[in-house]
């Protein structure tokens, strides 16, 4: 693969580039989620930055995925972490809806433990999914640097874009 020249790299702009779109999506997915640990200390919970987040992270992950699906055949065999990364894409789905569930219910403030399990379970899951955002900038950001030429990755952009 011929390697693009710095000024061709400067002259890309996020409609351009599936990595600097995804990068773009995770500081907003990264603010929300000190938004929610904040809402969760100050006023015991933050239902609404929550319906934010599980709405954002609808589109962020379509978007992954058309990503993973063009990466999938440059990576042979080991397409199974690209597989797990649209599990972890459910399984983070699936816990930011639970919390909605039980962080939603009005709780008055004597109710500490019930308010010290939620606060928990946001932390729990604020962590994981910092961690998972980690995980995508290491090896699937730089996987599409590497493997996917600049027009496919305008072609891929353009598709982003549109969901």
């Amino acid at each position: 693969m011929r390697r693009a020249s710095r000024s061709a790299l400067q002259s890309e702009t996020i409609a351009d580039d599936p990595v600097a779109l995804l990068r773009n999506d995770h500081v907003a997915l990264l603010g929300q989620l000190r938004l929610l640990e904040l809402g969760q200390t100050v006023n015991g919970g933050s239902s609404s930055v929550l319906r934010a987040l599980i709405r954002d992270c609808v589109v962020h992950f379509r978007r992954e995925a058309i990503l993973l699906r063009s990466l999938a055949p440059k990576l042979g065999n080991r397409r199974q972490s690209l597989e797990s990364l649209s599990i972890e894409h459910r399984s983070l789905k699936q816990q930011a809806a639970q919390l909605l569930k039980q962080g939603g219910r009005p709780r008055s403030e004597s109710d500490r433990v019930a308010n010290a399990r939620v606060g928990s379970l946001v932390l729990e899951f604020t962590q994981r999914f910092r961690a998972h955002i980690q995980h995508e900038e290491r090896v699937i950001h730089v996987l599409a640097r590497t493997r996917l030429a600049t027009q496919q990755r305008r072609r891929i952009a353009a598709q982003m874009l549109a969901v």
